[in-house]
């Protein structure tokens, strides 16, 4: 059995060789590539830019809340922007707000079905050896 398409090592590799060895009539070649990082968009970028729809999951949030939005990002100054979409069920412009303004106005207005659920009361047993009445 012959190997046909065997390339050279400089033309298959693009990292640095990190170690290599033979093993049973084969060739091995250890090879690390830097890892790339790459960044997030400053903030107040287009990138950080939402929709209440998109924020909230895709769903459309209850009557009066993009109002309320609206009233508060007016008087706090915060950044709004809008945009022009075209879909099946709506074309028209829509409001976008940065992020983290929406992340602040949600953790503030916490609804009430929203609200944690409460674990139930921690019931103390003592086992009584006496009176056991179970059958085993």
């Amino acid at each position: 059995m012959s190997i046909v398409n065997i390339k050279p090592l400089h033309e298959s590799v693009t990292g640095k060789v990190v170690t290599t060895w033979e093993e049973n009539g084969m060739s091995y070649t250890l090879v690390s590539n830097p890892i790339v990082v790459v960044t997030a968009a400053p903030t107040g970028s287009i990138a950080d830019m939402i929709s209440i729809f998109e924020y909230m999951g895709r769903r459309t949030p209850e009557k009066g809340t993009g109002a309320k939005i609206w009233n508060h990002a007016k008087s706090i100054g915060a950044n709004i922007s809008t945009m022009q979409v075209e879909t099946p069920k709506y074309t028209g412009k829509i409001l976008l707000y940065e992020r983290s303004f929406l992340d602040d106005y949600f953790n503030q207005q916490t609804p009430v079905s929203a609200s944690a659920v409460v674990p139930p009361p921690v019931v103390a047993y003592t086992y009584d050896p006496i009176n056991d009445d179970l059958p085993f």
